[in-house]
C-alpha cells in the first residue's frame, strides 16, 4: 500500500507544478523578470522531484531491484529536495529586495539571478555527484550500518533511502 500512496503523491506533485511551470515557459514577457524565473524554478524542482517520486514509486511496484537505478533516483530526489528549499530561500531573497529596496529592485535582481539560480540546481547536481561517488566507491549505506552484516534487502525490499544513502 505504501508503494502505491508514495506513486500517487509523485504523480500528484508532477501534476500540481505543471501548470505553474507551463505559464511561465509558455509566456516569454515573464523571462524578464525575476520572480517569475524563480517561481518557475521552484516549480521545476518540485515537479522533478515528483517524478522522481513517482518513478521510486514504479520501481517498488515492478520490483526492479537494480540497485544503482534505486540509488541515483534517491540521490537525485534528495538533492531536488534541498534544490526546493533553496528556491523558497532565493524567492524570500527577491521579496526582501523587493520590499527594502524598491526603487533598485529590478536591476539588483537581474545581476543576482545567476547567482540565485546557481544556488536552486548546484545542490541537485552536487548530490547527484556525490551519489555517483558513493556508487563507485561502494560506501557504506546506513542501512548496513544500522543492520551490521544481516541481509539489507530482506530488512529493506523496497527502494529506500536507508539502504540507497551512503552513511558519510
Amino acid at each position: 500500500m505504501y508503494v502505491f500512496v508514495k506513486t500517487a503523491v509523485g504523480c500528484l506533485l508532477t501534476a500540481n507544478y505543471a501548470v505553474p511551470l507551463y505559464t511561465v515557459v509558455s509566456n516569454r514577457h515573464l523571462w524578464d523578470e525575476p520572480m517569475a524565473v524563480l517561481a518557475g524554478n521552484l516549480s521545476a524542482t518540485v515537479l522533478l522531484f515528483g517524478m522522481t517520486l513517482t518513478l521510486i514509486g514504479a520501481h517498488d511496484i515492478v520490483q526492479l531491484q537494480v540497485n544503482y537505478v534505486c540509488e541515483t533516483l534517491q540521490y537525485s530526489s534528495f538533492g531536488l529536495a534541498v534544490s526546493f528549499k533553496m528556491s523558497e530561500v532565493c524567492v524570500a531573497v527577491d521579496q526582501f529586495v523587493a520590499v527594502t529596496r524598491p526603487l533598485h529592485h529590478y536591476a539588483l535582481m537581474t545581476r543576482a539571478r545567476p547567482w540565485l539560480l546557481a544556488a536552486i540546481w548546484l545542490p541537485w547536481a552536487a548530490n547527484v555527484l556525490f551519489g555517483v561517488f558513493g556508487m563507485s566507491f561502494q560506501l557504506e549505506r546506513f542501512a548496513e550500518t544500522a543492520l551490521g552484516s544481516g541481509n539489507v534487502s530482506l530488512a529493506f525490499p523496497e527502494c529506500r533511502w536507508e539502504r540507497a544513502l551512503a552513511t558519510v
